[in-house]
């Protein structure tokens, strides 16, 4: 086997692994609060104990409130004007009451409307952080959505193996040290039926139905059980002191395990999407080079379709190439490419323009090549 040199890359499950964990954790982390803030922009939700409409809302009524309290200003300002002005016919016109009630309308305007400016600036500033928090968070999950490495996707397909393989197996070492802790506890001997004989023979005594004798050995029985049942339970709570916490921690991995599978089993349409997109984004690249040859071809084509055209007919035939109306369009898709790769949206977006140029460009070709019929 060649050795790996210190450049070349290794598959490493446990990283690829933790990676994509971690991608995955943070995708659900983002989903969550791009929620919380859309709900707190654009929908009507309890900050503590009150209940706000949506920032969005709150800003647009308040922009509307300013705008009002600007007209009742001027308003206002103008009547205040008007007064002054018709009072300076008239001796100490600042002391009638009409300009009086006109001065306080304008101050108590303006103080208003200051108060107005202040809370839609507020509530931009509110509004617009949330905005921009908002946009980076759907960039960022935009980002994390755009795929995963193959070395990733196996990864997850192993954990999730695991964990279903390890699930049966930790269901019987479960069973094995409950079925330990049933058969302990059934190998230490009842001394009931004895018990209830004493008790027999001891109503006996009493009606004259039983002897000393009788009560003397169900004794000596009850005894010499009483040391099985002593030797019995030692060995018995030997095995159990070590089977309960053992059962206890196989218990916790087995919920652990079935939560695990649990949640990877939720991820694996995720994961799915994540390896095809990634796969989806290196064909793209390809077929977005292919379509900027076959765009170059097709101007080609039409290039010499037209040149064709253009070829003087006296008997009005129809010479053209073209069997198809002029049409070229290739579908777009939507893939995480790199900000400098081509899109298919500008592939084609001058191909009209690009026709006559290269029918010059192809009668200077073949002129090149000695052909001059076109001139």
């Amino acid at each position: 086997m060649p050795k790996k040199t210190a450049t070349q890359k290794t598959f490493e499950p446990a990283e690829a692994s933790t990676r994509l964990k971690a991608r995955l954790a943070r995708m659900f982390d983002l989903e969550a609060e791009i929620e919380r803030l859309d709900k707190i922009l654009r929908w009507p939700h309890y900050e503590g104990s009150q209940k706000s409409p949506g920032v969005k809302y709150e800003l647009q009524t308040a922009t509307m409130n300013l705008r009002e309290v600007r007209g009742q200003l001027s308003y206002a300002k103008q009547t205040l004007e008007n007064e002054r002005q018709r009072g300076e016919r008239h001796m100490n016109s600042e002391l009638r009451p009409e300009f009086k009630k006109a001065e306080d309308d304008f101050q108590a305007k303006t103080q208003e409307f200051e108060r107005a400016e202040r809370q839609v600036a507020r509530l931009k500033e509110k509004h617009d952080a949330l905005r921009t928090e908002l946009d980076a968070a759907k960039a960022e999950l935009a980002e994390l959505k755009k795929g995963c490495g193959v070395e990733e996707a196996l990864s997850f397909q192993q954990s999730l193996a695991e964990a279903k393989e390890r699930l049966p197996e930790l269901k019987g070492l479960v069973e094995e040290q409950e079925w330990l802790i049933r058969e302990a506890k059934a190998t230490i001997p009842s001394a009931e039926q004895l018990l209830e004989r004493r008790e027999d023979i001891l109503a006996g005594l009493s009606t004259g139905d039983a002897t000393e004798g009788q009560l003397n050995a169900i004794g000596k029985e009850i005894e010499a059980l009483n040391s099985q049942i002593a030797a019995a339970s030692a060995k018995a709570s030997e095995i159990i002191a070590k089977a309960e916490p053992t059962l206890s921690g196989l218990r916790r991995k087995l919920a652990d395990t079935e939560r695990e599978l649990e949640k990877l089993t939720l991820q694996k349409p995720d994961v799915a999407r994540l390896i095809l997109k990634s796969q989806a984004a290196l064909v793209y690249s390809d077929y977005v080079k292919l379509g900027e040859q076959l765009g170059e071809k097709f101007v080609q084509m039409m290039s010499l379709n037209a040149l064709i055209c253009s070829v003087p007919e006296r008997r009005h035939v129809d010479h053209s190439i073209l069997l198809s109306a002029f049409q070229m369009k290739i579908p777009r898709f939507k893939v995480g490419l790199d900000a400098e790769a081509p899109s298919m949206s500008t592939v084609f977006s001058a191909v009209e323009q690009r026709i006559d140029l290269a029918r010059e460009e192809e009668k200077a070709r073949l002129k090149a090549e000695g052909i001059t019929l076109l001139d």
